[in-house]
């Protein structure tokens, strides 16, 4: 069989044969694109030798010392500053918070050779008036440097800082602070604007009268940061939050965050992470690894790179996430040994679109196991069907020994675009038991799958690869129902209109605007396999077409001009 590349995909009821470009060699696939290249795993311990845990003198600084009271009312706002201060002038230390509920109405500022250390017992929380958390600070919200709230916790270009300890640190935001989220739409929308209009950060000046949640901790520009023991629970927005940062290490923490867009660990532009051994219970992304949105981030060029994730438990949205803001690129992100701590929602995610740009590549992940998601291993080229200038680039992905009991949708999932193919991915010893759709591909190259078993099925046992319709029963008519697509770009079928099935009854035509312009496609409904039948460049109007009486032909319109095609061959 000759070597192609995938230009769609299908799944589901009536077997069909869908080519694929494996090719059995005698000792594997000869199309693997990580065949022949030295093992990527033996980069890990490199990276991790590169990450300084922060050191600190052996001196403490206790918060009661300078006014602190953990009796749940007393505000200990100015009790932080002033021993934060002083630790940090003095040299370094910790500055230590005994057992007790400490209110703090404002942000905690962190200082170069601070470590905030909380012993077990103690509890952080923080009040809910917006204007505590004044004045403005440089941040980044989603992806785009603004001036907004101070995050509860900030560290603004510090050296050798920690936070640590078994104590809690809350954030109070589920009666206030996550109300904004029905707030937020306009102030996203005019930052977004701004980011792709290329207005100066100087200029995007939020916080008051504005509705951008704050995060609870971050850590913007900063080196040598360690986070380690603590709890993380009731966070305004992303819980922990690493911007332009490096030698970071995350260890030993647990969350229970279940607000809006909580997500836990986010390293944005950020290199030489070490995450490990977490217990994640998010509303949101467990680990989403991020390099800026859009047109800043594009210019800016700042990756996310050299990222190690170990021996985590997931429970949540996303297990692992690349994107979707990931246009300054992200590569060399090495996911290992994890396994669930209850439902997640998707398992391996690589997601970005046309807004985005940016190159995600050389990605790693093993020995994951799941329960149950939604969908299992996924890389979306077109997340959230947004954008148009910039397709992202994903290449050089390896994914292996992944096992679920179950995806309430795909086991397999993996779009990109006839523009920008996902390039060089590689599929070893992938088992998902039960799947509702088994596997998903379009404008794939260079894919190559090994012991890859869904459904108790082989889908890496040769050359071509049997999947099926997704069918169902219709609850009103009791029929069979096939669904042919299931693109989340709009598709029209003229079948109310017009003649649709060409006369054999083989091909199905329909309109869509899966390549991000409406355009015609054929699918053989023998095959399942979908190709594109109209010329780049033709302007299709949605249902501007028909089949011609011949049963062989379809007409359609552009603009005020009419043309034919050969369902078959595609020529015009």
């Amino acid at each position: 069989m000759k070597r192609e590349d995938i230009p769609h995909r299908k799944t589901g009821g009536m077997l069909f044969t869908l080519p694929f470009f494996f090719f059995m060699a005698m000792a594997g696939y000869a199309v693997d694109p990580v065949a022949g290249r030295e093992d990527p795993w033996i980069r890990v311990a490199g990276i991790t030798g590169q990450i300084s845990v922060p050191q600190f003198p052996d001196k403490d600084y206790l918060l009661d010392d300078f006014g602190g009271k953990g009796d749940g009312l007393t505000d200990n706002h100015v009790a932080f500053e002033r021993a934060v201060r002083s630790c940090h002038e003095n040299g370094g230390g910790r500055v230590v918070v005994g057992p007790g509920d400490y209110l703090v109405n404002g942000p905690i500022h962190l200082r170069d050779t601070v470590n905030l250390h909380l012993e077990e017992g103690a509890r952080i929380f923080f009040g809910s008036e917006p204007a505590d958390y004044l004045p403005n600070v440089l941040t980044s919200w989603e992806g785009t440097r603004l001036y907004n709230y101070s995050p509860f916790i900030y560290a603004f270009r510090i050296r050798n800082a920690a936070i640590t300890g078994k104590g809690e640190i809350d954030g109070e935001a589920s009666g206030t602070w996550n109300n904004w989220k029905a707030l937020q739409g306009a102030d996203q929308v005019l930052l977004r604007k701004m980011n792709n209009t290329d207005v100066p950060p100087d200029h995007r000046i939020f916080g008051e009268g504005h509705f951008l949640r704050p995060h609870l901790v971050q850590f913007y520009g900063c080196e040598n940061v360690l986070i380690e023991g603590v709890k993380i629970t009731d966070s305004p927005f992303w819980c922990l939050h690493f911007v332009f940062s490096r030698n970071i290490t995350v260890r030993g923490v647990r969350f229970e965050a279940f607000n809006f867009n909580n997500d836990g660990i986010d390293p944005e532009s950020s290199e030489n992470v070490l995450i490990e051994d977490i217990t994640f219970n998010n509303r949101d992304d467990n680990v989403a690894i991020k390099a800026g949105r859009d047109l800043e981030a594009r210019k800016l060029g700042r990756p996310s790179r050299n990222i190690v994730v170990r021996n985590c438990r997931f429970r949540g949205h996303n297990a692992i996430a690349v994107g979707s803001e990931m246009s300054g690129g992200v590569h060399d992100v090495y996911v290992e040994d994890c396994s669930f701590a209850g439902r997640v929602e998707y398992g391996f995610y690589l997601k970005g679109n046309r807004d985005r740009g940016g190159t995600v590549h050389d990605i790693y992940a093993r020995n994951l196991t799941f329960d149950t998601t939604r969908s299992t291993v996924i890389i979306d080229s077109d997340y959230k069907n947004e954008g148009s200038c910039c397709p992202p680039v994903f290449k050089n992905i390896l994914v292996e020994n992944v096992t679920a009991n179950r995806a309430l949708d795909h086991a397999i999932y993996i779009r990109g675009y006839d523009s920008a193919p996902v390039d060089s991915v590689s599929l070893r010893g992938i088992t998902v038991r039960r799947a509702r759709i088994p596997l998903e591909l379009e404008h794939v190259s260079g894919l190559a799958m090994e012991d890859v078993r869904i459904n108790r099925k082989d889908f890496s046992s040769g050359d071509e690869i049997t999947v099926e319709w997704i069918r169902d029963t219709s609850p009103e008519t009791g029929r069979e129902v096939w669904q042919v697509t299931s693109s989340p770009a709009a598709s029209v079928a003229c079948y109310f209109e017009g003649q649709a099935f060409t006369s054999d009854e083989r091909h199905l035509v329909f309109s869509s605007m899966r390549s991000g312009d409406w355009a015609l496609y054929r699918a053989d409904l023998s095959s399942g396999r979908i190709a594109r039948i109209s010329p780049e460049g033709r302007n299709i109007r949605e249902d501007d077409y028909t089949v011609m009486p011949d049963g062989k032909r379809v007409c359609y319109l552009d603009g005020w001009k009419l043309y034919a095609t050969e369902v078959a061959t595609g020529t015009e």
